[in-house]
This record gives C-alpha cells, sequence and structure tokens, in this order.
C-alpha cells in the first residue's frame, strides 16, 4: 500500500533561529569523522518549534553561500531609489556530488 506524501511545505514565520553542530569521529578509525548541523527556527511570540533542520557540512556550508548570494541581491533591490512591483529574488545552490554514506 503506498501512501501519498504531502510534497509542499505551508510556509510559516519563525522571528529567531538557534544552530547546533554534531561532530561525530569513529573511535576504530579516527580519520572517519561526520559533522551534521541543527538549525532550530522557532517563534518567540508563540513559544513554539516551526521547524528543526539537519543537515551535513557541505550542504550548511552550501546554504551558508546561498545566503549570503541572495542578502546581496535583496541589499541591491532594496537600495535603489524606485523598487519593481512585488520583486521576487530567486538564488539556487550549486549542483554538488551527494554523500553517500
Amino acid at each position: 500500500m503506498q501512501e501519498n506524501i504531502q510534497r509542499r511545505v505551508l510556509p510559516t514565520f519563525a522571528t529567531n533561529i538557534a544552530l547546533e553542530a554534531e561532530v561525530k569521529v569513529n573511535q576504530k578509525k579516527k580519520s572517519e569523522r561526520e559533522a551534521y548541523v541543527r538549525l532550530v527556527f522557532f517563534d518567540t511570540k508563540t513559544k513554539a518549534t516551526v521547524a528543526e533542520v539537519v543537515v551535513s557540512r557541505l550542504t550548511a556550508m552550501d546554504l551558508q553561500h546561498t545566503i549570503t548570494d541572495m542578502l546581496k541581491k535583496v541589499n541591491d533591490t532594496m537600495k535603489k531609489k524606485t523598487l519593481p512591483k512585488q520583486p521576487v529574488i530567486k538564488a539556487e545552490s550549486a549542483e554538488k556530488p551527494q554523500y553517500f554514506g
């Protein structure tokens, strides 16, 4: 029996974010290491967690690059004297090899 999986995530507003990092080391093979970054988005008004996302170190680095690009575009748009109607600013991450582990 196949279940229908919801593919659309409803957007929610988060006022704050907390970050945690976890590094795992294989005690037998010290060279085998993994790192994950946990992003916890929460709303201080309702005191509820809105979303929690765990990404690999490579994905976190890609996220940092993409957010930097996005903020540059947003700042450039905000500096213009006349803003376009309903500006949609997009930034996409570059394709990177995926981790198979």
